[in-house]
């Protein structure tokens, strides 16, 4: 039985602009084990925080036992996307801080394979994990997966 787990995570503690108190994902890539995959950021967005303190995309073709490549990308204005084999698999919009871009507050790390205290630990095998200064182009993304394959 496959089970629900976190691929990355970065924790924060704290939503900026909404100045409100968070234990949860500046961001985060998560797998279901239905195969379903997820990309969350922290919503620092004043005007919808309160509602929803996480804006999530969703993204679906995910083989569950099967070598995946996934990559959750922002592109540093508005627009987040979730890409399963090179494929943009699932879109949405993020409203960012305009003074530090992410809403990120704290000193936790990123994570890998673990979930948020104890829940959501990712069972199965990681293999090239890359996290980017930039957000790479749509061909760059289906370029590394063809190379992967």
């Amino acid at each position: 039985m496959a089970t629900t787990g976190d691929v990355v995570q970065h924790p924060t503690n704290l939503l900026i602009r909404c100045n409100s108190q968070f234990s949860g994902y500046a961001y985060g890539l998560r797998l279901y084990g239905s195969g379903q995959a997820m990309f969350q950021v922290a919503n620092d967005d004043p005007r919808t925080c309160a509602k929803a303190p996480q804006t999530v995309v969703y993204g679906s073709g995910v083989v569950l036992n099967k070598w995946t490549h996934l990559v959750a990308r922002w592109d540093g204005i508005g627009a987040l996307t979730l890409f399963v084999n090179g494929k943009a698999a699932g879109k949405g919009t993020y409203s960012p801080n305009p003074t530090k871009g992410l809403s990120y507050s704290g000193n936790g790390p990123v994570s890998v394979a673990s979930g948020l205290g104890s829940n959501l630990e990712f069972i199965g095998s990681i293999s090239d994990l890359r996290i980017y200064s930039r957000a790479l182009s749509d061909t760059e993304i289906s370029n590394i997966y063809a190379l992967q394959q």
